[in-house]
């Protein structure tokens, strides 16, 4: 049963999720299809999705927009003034200010390794057959590796799980399918998308292990 007012158990109630092994399975599993699809499912994917019809690459485009940066900005600081000054709710709090923690990691990370890729966008291979990395590239054209709404969406994704340990995998599967739109908008090869979901989970599941070791009880459940 989740909790909103009130003092919070002790961090040693805290959820196990992140010592069970199935997160980190997530990890690998995200780190290996993305290397399988940047060498062989990538450029057939954007060919399928090209053939799709416009409308449906214009509702994807719409359902990724979970995924913008200025999400976190507009959600997390009021749940943290709510749960802090509001309800009096220390997990919630808690659990607020490390999700920004993981948010800012995590884009600071992002657009170090968007630079240092230098992986063309999808229109230029469907347009000019380019298909290529050309590392430390600065055009928006040659900056899709990783995805910026993928990472964001399973940031949060990740987060709200480690909140919500009971529905977890329906919150991560949630997240993954909001990621994949990024696909089906052609902003972004899968292997981008799947590139983001691993930094996302590394980064957010990193910050989460390193709080809980300080007393941090970042689970209502």
């Amino acid at each position: 049963m989740l909790r909103l007012r009130g003092d919070d158990a002790a961090p040693a109630a805290d959820s196990g999720l992140l010592r069970q092994r199935w997160f980190f399975a997530f990890l690998l599993l995200c780190a290996v299809l993305c290397v399988l699809s940047v060498l062989f499912f990538d450029r057939p994917i954007a060919e399928w999705v090209e053939g799709l019809r416009p409308k449906t690459q214009r509702y994807a485009e719409r359902l990724s927009q979970i995924g913008n940066g200025w999400v976190p900005i507009l959600l997390l600081p009021p749940v943290y003034f709510f749960a802090r000054f509001v309800w009096r709710h220390k997990t919630l709090s808690d659990w607020a200010l490390f999700a920004a923690i993981s948010q800012i990691s995590s884009s600071i990370l992002l657009h170090v390794s968007k630079i240092a890729f230098g992986r063309a966008r999808p229109g230029l291979y469907l347009l000019e057959d380019v298909y290529t990395f050309d590392f430390f590239r600065l055009e928006s054209a040659w900056r899709a590796f990783p995805s910026g709404h993928a990472t964001t969406i399973m940031g949060l994704a990740v987060a709200v799980a480690i909140l919500l340990p009971r529905y977890a995998l329906v919150i991560l599967l949630f997240g993954a399918a909001a990621g994949m739109m990024r696909v089906f908008s052609l902003a972004h090869f899968a292997g981008d998308v799947l590139a983001g979901f691993f930094l996302a989970t590394l980064v957010t599941v990193f910050w989460a292990g390193f709080l809980r070791r300080r007393g941090w009880n970042l689970s209502l459940s």
